[in-house]
């Protein structure tokens, strides 16, 4: 045997060896995957809330309870416009209002695309939305009512005259 034969040996042992090594990395790693999704499909991240709403994070957690705190009549998640060739689901939606909220927690290029998407998305069908951030949740009683403005003293149930709309004092 020469040294060309012996080389050429050894290279494709070698070969062989890294084909070996990637395949069984990609078996793995889709087996990782794979329990992934089972464990979340069995396991979903939801916390209930003192309305009953059943969220996926803490921090939604909190802002629903506020929102339930005061009183605002909300609905959770669900698809923002069915009839729409994209669906997206918004957070929270205010009837009363016409306004959705959308708590943008999470990080990361796919997540900001997705955000910036959805935002696109509220424009292009010319819907309010209102956009909380992490932010937020460290005075929720000052930044939720700046974001809502206008609509916020409708929304918390102050008492108001079923005529005008004007808020009530406590005498009525």
């Amino acid at each position: 045997m020469n040294s060309q034969q012996m080389f050429l040996i050894i290279f494709v042992s070698i070969i062989v060896l890294v084909l070996a090594f990637v395949l069984l990395l990609n078996f793995l790693r889709g087996k990782y995957q794979e329990e992934s999704k089972a464990y979340r499909a069995h396991y979903p991240s939801s916390y209930l809330c003192k309305d009953g709403d059943k969220v996926r994070s803490l921090s939604e957690l909190v802002v629903d309870d506020f929102f339930y705190l005061h009183r605002i009549p909300h609905t959770y998640e669900d698809v923002i416009l069915k009839t729409s060739e994209k669906k997206y689901k918004y957070d929270w939606y205010f009837p009363e209002a016409d306004i959705y909220v959308e708590f943008f927690g999470f990080s990361g290029k796919k997540y900001k695309d997705t955000q910036r998407d959805k935002i696109n998305f509220y424009r292009k069908h010319n819907l309010n939305m209102i956009a909380l951030n992490p932010s937020d949740l460290d005075d929720l009683g000052t930044k939720i009512p700046a974001k809502f403005g206008k609509h916020w003293d409708h929304l918390i149930h102050s008492r108001h005259c079923p005529h005008c709309g004007d808020a009530l004092d406590n005498r009525v």
